[in-house]
């Protein structure tokens, strides 16, 4: 459990600014239209042709004049693919024949697409900069590639104006980060893999840099219009990414959609934040995280979002975690299924902001099921919260131990008075309390608890309050069952409660 260990300065170093540098001039003529023939098809595998010709030579024949629009250019050798990029048009792919290997820094035009022709089409990065480079612009595409980053840099980055496409990538790091975004319109992300070098058994003590280690595998900062997220953001299909060492997706000022149609787990052997979002507008729908891991001073988080006007969470499944589901701080966070088991964190804790959630089901977690602090509204709707473990939770003064469905608790005096919401739910079985209230001896600003159980056995309670001014009768409709009918009737308060955390490592930020 990451909170009561001392959290470390995380650094994104060898993965800051690189260069446009492919060598060449990328800018095209849109006045020109010449008809360009491609490689001959009898190009063989091992780069000769039919008439003895090398592979590359081969290639120099089927090279575009500058500015030309459209065609499919099959290339090997590096300078053949470079002078490709660089002469093609709009419209234009250059392919990448299946068994080469280039070597980047490697830019994309406008428009283009650069594809690779089979699974051994590669892409090798260097130390520093991007292996593939978007230039401003739209249209362009990076499609049916694998790109190694191998000492430090990113693999693809895109910034500036226009949008960028990347479509079933395999991404596999050894030293560096995948996929850099800044202020893009627009990217997609279509079936892209990325995976580092992270497991379980090195959690506590790999480093942390990406000059040591793959770090995340996409940063955006400022993609997309919070102020009107419809209009454009980073929108990433069939997520799948593993042992990265810090985490998978963090956003700043930018919009971002998740989706996730399979079954299969989606972010897996990761350390860290696999959704990390600051200021940001945030949709998530069918994800699934398995093996999450913490250690080094990198906690582990599903989703977290901090400062975030919206934050929507959809059919989330959280298995073997070492840290929570859903942390988020003044954001505005509204749940649609979350399915969680066996968590070292809560399963989802709120700080400021609200939440909203229904359909959770959260069983067996450490400390408790949901966590509300200073939240100007709780509301919990058709779910299922079950023997939550007694654990101790970490606070800005200390780990606290609870053991509770749901905690709801005003900290400071100038939070919003709280309304809370309770309806079709299930406190079965908790180890502390199903729900416990605690305003700080203030009264909140509405509660309304329908068909609401709450069964406990042993010394454990169902639905109680504790130094707050409740309406008369707040909790006559709750069904109690167990001992929960006997120890809330004798409840006198005075049991621990959690307050704010913010680690250092969920506000830091990865820079660009």
């Amino acid at each position: 459990m990451w909170g009561k260990r001392v959290a470390l300065a995380l650094l994104l170093a060898g993965c800051g600014g690189g260069q446009d540098a492919n060598g060449m001039d990328s800018s095209i003529d849109p006045g020109r239209d010449a008809a360009i023939e491609a490689i001959d098809a009898s190009v063989e595998p091992d780069g000769s042709t039919d008439d003895g010709a090398s592979r590359s030579d081969a290639a120099d024949a089927a090279q575009p004049d500058s500015g030309v629009d459209g065609g499919v250019f099959p290339v090997c050798a590096i300078g053949d693919l470079r002078a490709a990029l660089a002469a093609a048009g709009p419209g234009a792919t250059v392919l990448l024949r299946d068994g080469c290997r280039a070597e980047g820094p490697l830019v994309v035009p406008p428009g283009v697409t650069l594809a690779g022709e089979g699974p051994t089409s590669e892409i090798d990065g260097g130390d520093t900069g991007p292996a593939i480079e978007f230039a401003e612009g739209t249209g362009a595409t990076v499609r049916d590639l694998r790109v190694n980053v191998l000492g430090g840099g990113w693999a693809i980055r895109a910034a500036g104006e226009g949008d960028a496409t990347m479509e079933r990538l395999s991404v596999h790091i050894a030293r560096g980060a995948g996929v850099a975004l800044h202020e893009r319109e627009r990217v997609v992300m279509r079936s892209v893999k990325i995976d580092g070098p992270m497991f379980e058994a090195a959690a506590a003590s790999a480093p942390t840099t990406s000059a040591d280690t793959g770090t995340w595998a996409v940063v955006a900062v400022d993609v997309g219009d919070v102020a009107a997220p419809a209009a454009g953001g980073v929108r990433v299909e069939d997520l799948d990414i593993s042992g990265l060492a810090v985490g998978g997706l963090s956003v700043q000022r930018s919009v971002l959609e998740v989706i996730d149609t399979d079954v299969e787990p989606d972010a897996d052997d990761v350390r860290g934040i696999v959704i990390s979002a600051f200021e940001s507008d945030v949709r998530v729908s069918g994800l699934r995280v398995t093996d999450l891991f913490a250690g080094n001073g990198v906690p582990a988080i599903a989703v977290s979002a901090v400062s975030s006007p919206r934050v929507e969470i959809a059919d989330l499944r959280v298995e073997n975690g070492a840290g929570y589901g859903v942390f988020a701080d003044r954001s505005a966070v509204a749940i649609d299924g979350v399915i969680a088991s066996s968590l070292d964190e809560p399963a989802v804790q709120v700080q400021g902001g609200s939440l909203v959630a229904r359909a959770l089901d959260l069983e067996g977690g450490d400390g408790a099921a949901v966590v509300a602090i200073d939240a100007e509204r709780v509301e919990v709707r058709g779910s299922t919260l079950a023997r939550q473990l007694r654990a101790p939770v970490p606070t800005t003064s200390g780990a606290v131990e609870l053991g509770d469905g749901v905690l709801v608790r005003r900290a400071s005096s100038t939070a919003p008075m709280p309304a809370i919401v309770l309806e079709d739910v299930v406190l079965d079985d908790n180890a502390r309390a199903g729900l416990l209230v605690d305003l700080g001896g203030a009264a909140p600003a509405s509660v309304s608890l329908t068909n609401v159980r709450a069964r406990s056995t042993g010394t454990a309670l169902g639905v109680v309050s504790q130094n707050a001014a409740m309406p008369a009768g707040w909790d006559a409709s709750v069904v109690r069952e167990g001992a929960a009918i006997a120890n809330d009737a004798v409840f006198s308060g005075g049991i621990d409660v959690a307050g704010i955390i913010m680690p250092p490592a969920i506000v830091w930020r990865p820079s660009l």
